[in-house]
């Protein structure tokens, strides 16, 4: 079995024709943690991302299974800041 560490760019965030960020780090036989610390430094940090552990059992004739470690919510808090912000305007 392989072990991936993914981030996804938050589908929410993005207009219809965009195409996601996805990044994929291969974390197997490694410390996970310098993997993922490795993850986030490729991310935008003005994006928000899923970041998730893919365990590959394709070489064991298995289907795949996928872990949620975070969900890094960044431009959902600043629309709900930025609408705040307005409320109180009003």
């Amino acid at each position: 079995m392989r072990v991936y560490l993914e981030a996804l760019e938050n589908a929410a965030n993005v207009s219809e024709n965009t195409e996601l960020d996805f990044v994929r780090l291969d974390a197997t036989g490694k410390d996970e943690d310098e993997v993922l610390n490795d993850l986030k430094s490729m991310l935008d940090p003005d994006k928000s991302y899923i970041i998730r552990k893919h365990y590959c059992k394709h070489e064991e004739r298995q289907p795949c299974e996928v872990e949620i470690l975070e969900t890094q919510m960044i431009i959902l808090f600043k629309l709900l800041i930025s609408e705040e912000c307005r409320q109180i305007q009003l």
